[in-house]
């Protein structure tokens, strides 16, 4: 075949497009900054790039804010905040840990003075982008800037989070964290304001363990929450306590005898005149709603009784009529005698002829005549604390011997002598009595218990009391 022929052949193959002849370049995708660039001009690119980083600023000084927050309300000093003192006394501890309270609270105001000036200059770019660009494009920017801002976010929140649970357990306080009660952390739109609308101290739901109520009384939240705090809780006062303080502190300060009541009673009054309620700082230890529901339950005294459990560190609610069975069902088991006078004005007549008769001796001095004789007594109180761990919730009686004519020979040493062969005292002026004292008798309540009634002294235990 010659050279004819075959060029012949070669040109009536059929040849591919691809190998013949290259296929045009696809256009690129312009991206959205270049979109911006083409339509808007060099401003818009920039003033996008600077709206980006100061909502991505704004989210993250809001978390810090929260943050910070947080550890104020619940008295929490962060790890990069704590000063460790080189003197190791009570008082360098006290005035570094004064200090680190203090640099929390300035960092906090940091925060807030960059966020409020990041908040001025996001401001004012949007309204720039708001006049510079077309409504999809506005549109379309925010919905980029927001969704990296809320990445930021989620970030910012899953780290406090992290570092607000590790002083939780380390304080190991009865509170729950903050960050629990968000509902999810996937945020939808940017919150310059904080994540945590409220920072304050949420405790624990332990409610259940703390709170028996046994009545048919429903109580509300904030009620049962006031009762677990426990029947000793001191509410911060809402006035100034110092007028109702000063007559009971001369009460006490007249049984501290001549030489101690003018010393006492100056540096008292001193301390109390010093006392300012517009400089007080003292936070409220209640929340308006506790405050509201201390109000309520107080007004259901004459309705409901609020005691404290036998064991456990439990209140229980009852009602009166619940509380006046449990009672009467325990007078009732037979081991109570019902007495047929009251004894009270009788032995109260026979320790004042003993004591009477002491001083006259000489053998007791005028001071401790005054301070064991009882000149308006009043009989034992009997009460009754609930077993919550025992079926039926029976009661266990016990008896207040506050004020009653034999408490000042019991709490008088001299009313308990020694032992044969004991060592004698050392002489302290006053010699010891020379009678012996009885036990104290076993009160007894009435069938039926009325609420809120002493118990009369002729139901006491019939029992025999001689000053022999």
């Amino acid at each position: 075949m010659d050279k004819s022929t075959n060029d012949a052949v070669s040109s009536s193959t059929p040849t591919s497009p691809s190998a013949s002849t290259p296929s045009p370049p696809q256009p690129s995708t312009p991206s959205f900054n270049d979109s911006l660039l083409s339509l808007f001009g060099p401003t818009a690119p920039s003033l996008s790039k600077t709206t980006s980083y100061l909502m991505q600023r704004l989210a993250t000084y809001s978390c810090h804010i929260s943050f910070l927050k947080a550890c104020r309300d619940h008295s929490f000093i962060p790890k990069g905040l704590r000063l460790t003192s080189p003197i190791p006394s009570t008082r360098a501890t006290d005035i570094m840990t004064r200090a680190s309270t203090s640099l929390l609270t300035e960092r906090l105001n940091h925060y807030r003075q960059r966020f409020a000036h990041s908040k001025q200059n996001y401001d004012d770019n949007l309204r720039s982008l708001h006049l510079l660009l077309s409504p999809d494009y506005y549109q379309k920017l925010l919905h980029l800037h927001v969704k990296k801002s809320c990445y930021t976010h989620k970030k910012q929140l899953l780290k406090h989070k992290k570092k607000f649970d590790a002083l939780l357990a380390e304080h190991d306080t009865p509170f729950l964290s903050p960050y629990a009660a968000l509902p999810t952390f996937d945020i939808h739109t940017p919150t310059f304001r904080g994540p945590l609308f409220t920072t304050k101290p949420i405790t624990k739901d332990n409610t259940t363990k703390t709170v028996i109520n046994l009545s048919d009384h429903p109580l509300t939240t904030a009620q049962t929450e006031v009762l677990s705090l426990g029947l000793k809780f001191v509410p911060t006062p809402t006035t100034d306590p110092t007028p109702d303080l000063a007559p009971l502190i001369q009460n006490v300060t007249k049984q501290l005898g001549d030489g101690m009541e003018s010393s006492v009673t100056h540096q008292v009054t001193s301390v109390l005149s010093d006392y300012d309620p517009q400089r007080d700082t003292t936070r409220d230890n209640l929340t308006k709603q506790q405050r509201s529901a201390l109000t309520s339950l107080k007004k259901l005294k004459s309705e409901l009784r609020f005691l404290p459990a036998d064991k456990g560190n439990a209140t229980v609610v009852l009602t009166n009529q619940q509380y006046i069975d449990k009672v009467n069902d325990h007078l009732s088991s037979g081991s109570y005698t019902l007495l047929s006078s009251d004894p009270t004005a009788s032995i109260t007549n026979k320790l004042n002829n003993v004591l009477k008769k002491l001083l006259k001796e000489k053998k007791i001095d005028a001071s401790l005549f005054k301070q064991m004789r009882n000149l308006h007594p009043r009989w034992p109180q009997l009460y009754g604390q609930p077993k919550i761990h025992k079926p039926g919730a029976p009661i266990r009686p016990v008896v207040s011997f506050y004020n009653t004519p034999l408490e000042a020979l019991h709490k008088n040493p001299l009313a308990h002598p020694e032992a044969p062969d004991a060592e004698p005292p050392p002489p302290q002026g006053l010699p010891r009595l020379p009678i012996q004292i009885p036990s104290i008798p076993q009160p007894f309540l009435p069938l039926p218990l009325l609420p809120r009634r002493p118990v009369p002294l002729h139901l006491l235990r019939q029992s025999a009391i001689s000053f022999e």
